[in-house]
């Protein structure tokens, strides 16, 4: 069987081939974000980094709740 008889079935039947991309892209999606459910928290803890000071927060919580 050559190999333009085994995809003239999609060539006749581009339904299938949507199908078909559609289940490769879902799958490749799936095993990109699957390792992040194994993680606790995407955030890295950074040296040298200081934490904010009482005044920013409050600063940082207003421009926060305004938008």
């Amino acid at each position: 069987m050559s190999l333009w008889k085994k995809h003239a079935i999609f060539e006749t039947n581009s339904i299938l081939l949507v199908i078909g991309v559609l289940i490769v892209i879902a799958i490749g999606g799936l095993v990109e974000i699957t390792p992040l459910f194994y993680l606790r928290t995407t955030i890295e803890k950074a040296d040298g980094v200081r934490p904010y000071a009482p005044l920013e927060l409050a600063g940082r919580n207003i421009y926060v709740r305004e938008g």
